[in-house]
């Protein structure tokens, strides 16, 4: 009895299991998705030559450090959304993949959103320096140093993703990581549920210490500006400034809180489709937006980018006759 009652909870479970995983794919798996992705992905490869295009007419060194990290913003953002991109049209077209490649794209991916994360962080690491400590920020502008820092960006992010990899395809057999998967999920890689636990509680802690190196850069600038009376009540554009970057903030921690909220009811089974659906929905509209205002807080309304943005203003001629 006790052994048929178990037989009834496993398979109760594996329904429960397989329904989750099944809307998961689904969400990814779509035209919808695919074709966002895609899109967010060329504005993002269009921002970020426009952005090259800037660092490499820039003349101070000052100004430099500051658009090679909108580059690394923009950089990672635009492969970040390629990977998505692959990883969405092995669902939507059917294409099998192996699980040693569906772990590495994964990789990728995972990497990918991580530098982006480090280069946000480098940028108000940047601007703390530039407002609080002028000097020793004129001593670190350097081409060296910015070539460190974009070695340091893109290669850090790879640390966590491969020790995650290398757990994943040292607990399977051979068979499994050399044999196909329909879907490149999370889903199909993470055979054990403590797997989950582990990547979410890993990602969590990284994206929590990023997120207080930028809010403690956030609170020393506007501490710095009050106390040299740039941010005030008559100073609309910092003020402006201020809001537009707040804003950005909002859009980085909110997703994250909603991922990990999401993925800790995904193996709960049919009960909770209906807010996974709301929550996903909402994660992916919030994210968009991000990404689409990314640029614009960071770079674009920046005084050095004016003379390189189109004008769109026509210019009024007044003929007077006498």
């Amino acid at each position: 009895m006790s052994s048929l009652l178990g037989a009834m909870n496993a398979t109760q479970t594996g329904i429960r299991m397989n329904s989750s995983r099944l809307y998961h794919l689904s969400n990814e798996a779509t035209p919808a998705y695919l074709s966002t992705v895609i899109l967010a992905m060329i504005l993002s490869a269009v921002v970020n030559v426009f952005f090259l295009m800037v660092f490499k007419r820039c003349p101070q060194i000052r100004e430099k450090m500051r658009f090679i990290l909108l580059v690394c913003i923009m950089g990672s953002e635009t492969f970040y959304f390629f990977t998505l991109s692959m990883i969405s049209s092995f669902g939507v077209f059917g294409w099998h993949l192996s699980y040693l490649g569906c772990a590495f794209l994964r990789v990728l991916s995972s990497a990918a959103g991580s530098a982006e994360l480090y280069s946000v962080a480098a940028m108000c690491l940047d601007r703390y320096l530039a407002v609080c400590h002028p000097l020793l920020y004129d001593s670190f502008c350097s081409s060296t140093n910015i070539l460190r820092v974009v070695v340091i960006i893109f290669l850090t992010p790879f640390v966590l993703p491969l020790i995650i990899f290398i757990l994943q395809n040292s607990l399977v057999s051979k068979q499994k990581v050399l044999g196909l998967v329909d879907m490149c999920s999370f889903d199909r890689l993470e055979v054990y549920p403590w797997m989950t636990t582990v990547r979410l509680v890993l990602f969590s802690g990284q994206f929590v210490a990023c997120f207080l190196l930028i809010a403690a850069s956030y609170v020393l600038v506007v501490k710095e500006g009050l106390r040299a009376g740039v941010i005030s009540s008559v100073n609309l554009r910092a003020r402006r400034t201020l809001g537009f970057h707040m804003l950005q903030l909002t859009m980085y921690v909110m997703p994250v809180v909603v991922y990990v909220i999401y993925y800790s009811l995904l193996p709960m089974g049919p009960a909770y489709l209906d807010v996974l659906s709301q929550l996903y929905t909402f994660n992916t509209i919030v994210f968009t937006f991000g990404q689409v205002i990314n640029p614009i807080v960071y770079g674009l309304r920046a005084d050095e980018v004016k003379p390189f943005l189109p004008t769109f203003r026509r210019s009024r001629r007044v003929t007077i006759h006498v």
